[in-house]
């Protein structure tokens, strides 16, 4: 029982410091201004994308008109198609890192709520066991492996603090 209740309080101590660390880095104001200059991009993509569209309409109309030739309507036609998808493949990647840097990962979390409730807790009681275990194995020589319920939380956020932290060094 005391080896459960260590190692349960060890997986709620590291997630919460894991977790309150992320959230600390998403207020920081340098990353404030990041988020502002990526939104502005993100914006000005935007209309670029709309531009091009209306671009696009307009040399078929000319084609259609007969102001441009077959050869000019689908070169003009493949250059912008081109641009349009370089804006698109620019948007998406910049949506993906404002994305990553407004994530204030663990609050929605079964784990997050669990790790709130259970740490500090000095006994280990059936619901704890219930809300944080899946399975416990004991072997010869008193040795035991703890299955936690949120293993795969557990390990995002802990590969999304590392990712932080090489962002940071970086």
């Amino acid at each position: 029982e005391k080896a459960v209740l260590e190692a349960v309080q060890i997986h709620l101590k590291i997630f919460l410091e894991s977790r309150n660390a992320i959230q600390s880095r998403n207020k920081d104001a340098e990353i404030g201004k990041k988020r502002k200059v990526l939104e502005r991009e993100i914006k000005d993509l935007g209309q670029k994308e709309v531009q091009y569209q209306q671009k696009l309409s307009s040399i078929y109309l000319d084609y259609k008109d007969k102001l441009l030739t077959v050869q000019e309507y689908f070169m003009l036609k493949e250059k912008y198609q081109a641009t349009l998808a370089e804006l698109e493949a620019d948007s998406k990647e910049k949506a993906l890192l404002l994305n990553e840097m407004q994530e204030d990962y663990g609050e929605d979390l079964e784990l997050s709520q669990a790790a709130e409730q259970y740490a500090g807790q000095k006994i280990v009681t059936p619901n704890m066991v219930d809300a944080l275990i899946e399975r416990i194995e004991v072997f010869a020589k008193g040795r035991i492996h703890i299955v936690f319920r949120f293993e795969d939380e557990y390990r995002r956020l802990l590969e999304k603090k590392s990712d932080m932290e090489q962002e940071v060094a970086n």
